[in-house]
């Protein structure tokens, strides 16, 4: 599959760092549940946009890889050059670094497709994208970007540069860019032009580039095309549910929609709560509103990836001894001729010849890595990891 392939589905998303790749789990099973699995005949291809850091990558394509999905394909897009331009962006905000790149985004596909989703990775979808993807046929000539409001208290003054005062926002966790209408020259000229004139008033920003977006969508209204709030159901602590009515609070009728995008953008996002049963009870707030997403996020933690595996594909097969003569081309290598004769009995009906030391990895994995401060990285945790470690310097005892 091309990079811009225009039969595809394009989904944009920043992921730095090992944590993000857990939430990215999650979103991925409910992705390739409604949209492989209980979507459209024929779904269309997916292709990934991920602008991360070379560690994460790692991590990322060791995962897709061993998933082995059909109809998915990825690019990625070092992070670094554009985190080291963002020094001017003054915020309070934990993900500022990671979120402020979305500015750039224009800039950072150059072109090359016509049309993203853009896709924070706390996101599980509860449709099919390709129903999200026909919402770009609704966008008028002048409106390039798709958001949903804010669905807690808001507001963002311009008054004293004689702009005005408005009551509510847009989430930047969730939004459809048409690139196609917008050049990047165009958007750095508009958004920088809101940012100087913004400055004049204070050079902070609360929520990162998210408040620099609404301040560029208050001066230039007609560039937003408004979806609904069942594509964005948030559940930021000061939420109130009752901004957006859906079948999570509200008896099914007229004009009730169910949710269709569920956003954990809350600064507790309960990583560790698992619920099993599903709250039948409407919600009256967002406690409730969360409730319910941790038990359809457990739901999806306990659904067995490979469900999502169609067609066979025949993997290479996996060569200890090539990878480590790659790994280590100075180092003498253990092969089958010297671990026979080790005496070691569980080798015994290998070195009779019935197998060989050459096998397929079918098992998907989900690899983590942590630095050597890893004790730091694990106090007071509550979770419970198994950590292999190898090093390979120490095979030289059994040469």
């Amino acid at each position: 599959m091309k990079e811009n392939d225009s039969e595809a589905i394009h989904i944009v998303q920043m992921l730095i760092g090992p944590k993000s790749v857990r939430f990215q789990t999650i979103f991925l099973k409910s992705l390739f549940m409604h949209h492989f699995e209980m979507g459209q005949p024929n779904p269309m291809p997916i292709h990934f946009h991920f602008l991360t850091d070379n560690v994460t990558r790692n991590i990322i394509e060791a995962k897709m890889a061993s998933w082995r999905v059909n109809n998915v394909s990825m690019s990625f897009y070092p992070a670094e050059p554009i985190q080291a331009r963002l020094g001017w962006m003054r915020s309070q905000h934990p993900a500022t670094k990671v979120a402020s790149m979305k500015l750039y985004i224009p800039e950072i596909l150059n072109s090359s497709v016509s049309k993203i989703l853009l896709l924070d990775s706390d996101v599980v979808f509860m449709v099919d994208a390709e129903e999200m993807w026909r919402l770009f046929d609704e966008f008028d000539k002048y409106q390039f970007l798709g958001m949903v409001r804010e669905q807690a208290p808001v507001s963002f003054d311009l008054r004293a540069i004689g702009g005005n005062l408005q009551t509510y926002g847009f989430n930047a966790g969730i939004m459809m860019w048409h690139l196609k209408k917008i050049s990047q020259d165009t958007w750095n000229k508009i958004w920088n032009r809101t940012h100087e004139r913004r400055s004049k008033i204070s050079s902070s920003y609360a929520a990162a580039e998210q408040t620099l977006i609404n301040f560029v969508i208050m001066e230039n209204p007609t560039i937003l095309k408004e979806l609904h709030c069942t594509w964005n159901l948030q559940m930021y602590e000061p939420v109130r549910s009752d901004n957006c009515w859906s079948t999570w609070n509200r008896s099914p009728g007229d004009g009730i929609e169910s949710p269709k995008l569920l956003h954990a953008d809350a600064v507790n996002k309960a990583e560790n709560e698992f619920q099993a049963l599903e709250p039948s009870a409407l919600a009256k707030n967002v406690g409730d509103i969360k409730k319910r997403y941790i038990a359809i996020r457990s739901q999806y933690h306990l659904m067995n990836g490979y469900m999502f595996r169609h067609s066979p594909i025949e993997p290479p097969a996996f060569d200890i001894g090539r990878i480590m003569k790659r790994s280590y081309p100075d180092r003498q290598l253990l092969n089958s001729e010297k671990l026979c004769k080790s005496h070691w009995s569980f080798l015994k009906t290998w070195c009779q010849g019935v197998h060989h030391f050459v096998y397929n990895i079918y098992n998907r994995i989900h690899p983590l890595y942590v630095y050597q401060n890893h004790p730091i990285l694990t106090n007071n945790s509550n979770q419970i990891s198994l950590v292999v470690s190898v090093d390979f310097n120490k095979y030289v005892d059994y040469y």
